[in-house]
């Protein structure tokens, strides 16, 4: 879920995110991250992706950030 001032946080649960940013996928397979369809994206937030993959985590969360404002929320309903 996304912070109620619209920003992707450490915090974000990654399913939550990719279903309610989809634009944000890309930025995951860019980096060559399996989190897309992985079943640990249920439980796994973005600071968790962030070590397990060895990135910064402020350049990840800014790509992150400038996808999900390119494109309003989906499935938010």
């Amino acid at each position: 879920m996304t912070h109620p001032s619209g920003l992707i946080l450490p915090e974000s649960r990654l399913s939550d995110l990719m279903r309610e940013h989809p634009h944000t996928i890309p930025v995951f397979l860019r980096h060559h991250m399996v989190c897309v369809g992985c079943w640990m994206s249920k439980f796994d937030t973005v600071a968790d992706a962030v070590w397990n993959y060895g990135l910064d985590m402020e350049t990840f969360l800014r790509e992150l950030n400038q996808s999900a404002q390119s494109i309003p929320p989906q499935g938010t309903d």
